[in-house]
């Protein structure tokens, strides 16, 4: 009887020991499948995170080539309006009117700040004296058929006041403005320096 008591109480100890063993294998397990399901969440939360961020970066790349294309064709369109306008400030030797086939060499006396060709056909000259660029005035030339003016239906002008004369047409300058109360000084010597017909040629 002693010996089937000694033999329990040392068999006891191991059935203790695996029972303890198996607990551990089921907690490490558990655990185990816990950290693996909390990483793939984790993935699957970076990929949506990266592929949110890759369609926001591809958004704004859009953006940005857009706003670029949008820069060029304003960059353009200023250009060709450059080009295109009868208003020139970058010539200071010559004014060149292109819907008149007609170039005017500017006279040294003068400078030429600016100048129009408006849609009734009147050219706006707008210069200052050399010795004085802080005074300006603005002067026309004006463009009239010359039968018009042969046949007398072009009221007040004569070919004789012409400042130039092509084959077609004769050209005049004129005051634009002569209120009473304005000085004329520089308009008259905007007029004089222009009123020499070698300064205009045919292009």
């Amino acid at each position: 009887m002693e010996q089937n008591a000694d033999s329990r109480a040392s068999i006891m100890p191991v059935v203790d020991n695996k029972q303890k063993s198996g607990n551990g294998l089921k907690i490490a397990t558990a655990i185990a499948c816990v950290v693996a399901v909390c990483g793939v969440g984790f993935g699957v939360y970076g990929i949506m995170q990266s592929s949110q961020k890759d369609n926001q970066i591809a958004g704004l790349n859009s953006e940005i080539t857009q706003l670029k294309q949008s820069i060029e064709e304003l960059e353009n369109t200023k250009e060709d309006a450059d080009i295109n306008n009868d208003t020139s400030e970058n010539d200071k030797t010559n004014m060149i009117i292109d819907d008149w086939g007609l170039e005017v060499k500017i006279p040294e006396s003068i400078s030429v700040v600016s100048y129009t060709l408006d849609d009734d056909g009147w050219l706006s000259i707008v210069a200052s004296p050399v010795n004085d660029k802080q005074k300006t005035a603005t002067v026309g030339l004006m463009k009239v058929d010359k039968k018009a003016v042969e046949s007398g239906n072009a009221q007040q002008t004569s070919l004789e006041e012409a400042v130039f004369l092509d084959d077609n047409s004769a050209y005049y300058l004129m005051y634009i403005n002569t209120t009473p109360e304005r000085d004329l000084t520089v308009d008259k010597l905007i007029i004089d320096a222009l009123s020499d017909s070698t300064l205009y040629s045919k292009i």
